[in-house]
């Protein structure tokens, strides 16, 4: 029941009419992204109907996402589904370990945080980013509380990755999220040591995988290594 509520306050703001409600700083920035890539400029922003220089800044996955769906009242109603669907994923595996109540707390105070109730109405990569977060560590607890077999638990890690991959693609703050993807293995005992050090390898790979690629595309296109121009700490000259 409180999910159904969660969901209807994330719809809301979508009786509002127009748009500019849901814009925040980025938000153009993103929009002008999609289009660009559903135009054929590649992963550049078309501004005034021509591409400009490659992106450099911002990672594809919320572009993608945009691109994708084609129409950004649609990406808001997927981004408010998505939201309520996460609140019911922390209810669900909070239960596992600590009961009914316990879900129900963790779901309420989830549902009532105002920054993720905003940010699921707006054309932002935060609610995205989020949502695919809470359901990588909702496999990942699954792999470890209640997978019945170690090829159960196996898939759910590494489900678990292909997901954190996605969060990596959607902000770059997600980098250090391939350790994340890792971590679940050191709780499953029940595999053979060298299977185990097997599958923390390929979960942290997979989405390390996709942080190189994306950091020598952007080499190749700048001259500068680095995952995001925005994450200068990272950067290799």
């Amino acid at each position: 029941m409180l999910g159904v509520l969660v969901l209807l306050s994330r719809l809301a703001p979508l009786a509002r009419p127009g748009l500019t409600w849901a814009m925040d700083n980025d938000s153009a920035r993103y929009i002008q992204l999609a289009a660009g890539l559903r135009s054929g400029c590649g992963f550049a922003r078309l501004v005034g109907g021509s591409c400009l220089g490659p992106e450099v800044l911002r990672t594809p996955g919320y572009p993608l996402f945009l691109a994708a769906i084609g129409n950004l009242r649609c990406a808001l109603v997927v981004q408010a589904v998505l939201s309520a669907l996460a609140c019911i994923v922390v209810a669900i595996v909070t239960s596992w370990t600590f009961g009914f109540g316990a879900g129900f707390c963790a779901e309420a105070l989830m549902a009532l945080d105002v920054s993720s109730a905003i940010h699921s109405g707006r054309v932002m990569s935060d609610s995205l980013f989020q949502t695919l977060l809470v359901f990588a560590l909702a496999l990942q607890l699954w792999a470890i509380v209640k997978a019945r077999s170690p090829r159960t638990a196996i898939a759910s890690v590494l489900g678990g990755a292909a997901l954190i991959t996605f969060a990596v693609a959607v902000r770059p703050t997600g980098i250090v999220l391939p350790l994340v993807a890792a971590l679940p293995v050191l709780f499953l005992p029940a595999l053979p040591r060298r299977a185990r050090m097997a599958l923390a390898a390929a979960a942290f790979a997979i989405p390390a995988a996709t942080i190189a690629g994306w950091t020598i595309r952007n080499y190749r296109k700048i001259g500068v290594a680095t995952y995001s121009s925005r994450e200068r700490w990272i950067s290799i000259t």
